[in-house]
């Protein structure tokens, strides 16, 4: 799985890249069962006056035949993160059990004929 990392209003260290590549890229085994997966992920930060700095993130990942799209608002990098990598496992898991029960469904109208 490729991960390509864009970034707005917000400078990131190679130290930083590399924890979002290493808790990112741990979704690899969890897109196993798809050819081709890629994920984009877009990081940003707002200043206000009210509530400081505030991350957002945005993470596409791109499976054949649907995209998974998850958006996010955290107090820190990695809470942002972690969120994101939750609600993206959560998301493949229940997409492969969605294919598979179809798969099920499929096999039975035929074997029972």
């Amino acid at each position: 799985m490729q991960i390509k990392i864009n970034l707005d209003n917000l400078t990131l260290l190679e130290r930083e890249k590399q924890l979002i590549e290493k808790k990112l890229g741990s979704l690899s085994r969890y897109c196993q069962g798809y050819s081709l997966a890629d994920l984009e992920l877009t990081l940003g930060q707002n200043i206000s006056q009210e509530k400081g700095k505030i991350f957002y993130g945005r993470a596409r990942l791109i499976l054949p035949g649907k995209d998974i799209i998850v958006n996010r608002q955290g107090e820190t990098m990695l809470s942002l993160i972690n969120q994101i990598r939750k609600e993206l496992k959560e998301d493949i898991i229940r997409s492969k059990k969605k294919k598979e029960s179809r798969l099920r469904r499929i096999t039975k109208f035929f074997t029972k004929e």
